[in-house]
């Protein structure tokens, strides 16, 4: 009880389960249409970075849709044309999980619940990377089946710079993905891998013009 009482994201917790209560969300979009679910993570003044709230939402909607009939296939995005997800938000990390570090397994154990809906959600998913995807966002989108992305957009990890380490699967999923030199070098390094170079290495499956983006999504959805 000591820990619910003084734990720092129980009013979000609290604030989720009003705006479920009522069908609203804060940090996400959700829509189905002609058996394409989407999410859009819509955060695009903080470059679609995730906060407690937001993995909450996550999850949510990656229960909901994956027990939806009307749905056959998952599309995850973000707002905007600057970036698909940029990982954790930092500043929450700095305001609120620094001076409360015994409170960080709240904050993971949502961030881990989030990628095992995605990646047991049961229909094909497919990430349409709309811009850069670092860290965090790099995970999500290695985490859906296929990825799509806008020549515009790079992927790019910092957390050594940051003083993190990957902990959505990049230590272990980027090996799988680019063998084990090239993913010591992503982390690491720290250095943008190119759209054109994304594709080379396998990180993703198709890189098209941002203008093209969405019909090339729909012709990787319908098929």
């Amino acid at each position: 009880m000591t820990h619910a009482a003084t734990d720092p994201f129980t009013a979000t917790i609290e604030q989720r389960s009003r705006d479920r209560a009522a069908g609203v969300w804060q940090n996400i979009k959700v829509s189905v249409a002609d058996g394409r679910g989407t999410v859009t993570i819509n955060r695009p003044h903080v470059y679609n970075c995730f906060n407690y709230l937001t993995l909450l939402e996550l999850g949510e909607a990656f229960h909901d849709l994956g027990r939806n009939p009307a749905v056959h296939v998952v599309v995850l995005t973000g707002a905007g044309d600057k970036a698909f997800c940029t990982g954790a938000d930092l500043v929450e990390q700095r305001d609120v999980l620094v001076p409360n570090p015994q409170h960080y397994y709240t904050w993971m154990g949502a961030f881990i619940d989030v990628h095992d809906r995605l990646r047991n959600i049961g229909k094909p998913t497919i990430a349409r990377i709309n811009g850069m995807a670092v860290g965090g966002g790099n995970e999500f989108q290695m985490a859906c089946d296929l990825s799509i992305m806008a020549d515009h957009a790079y992927i790019k990890h910092v957390g050594p710079y940051h003083g993190s380490t990957p902990a959505g699967g990049a230590t272990q999923w980027l090996t799988l993905f680019v063998g084990e030199r090239k993913a010591r070098e992503i982390i690491w390094l720290g250095e943008e891998v190119t759209s054109q170079q994304s594709v080379d290495w396998g990180l993703v499956n198709k890189v098209v013009p941002a203008g093209e983006l969405d019909d090339a999504l729909d012709a990787m959805v319908t098929r």
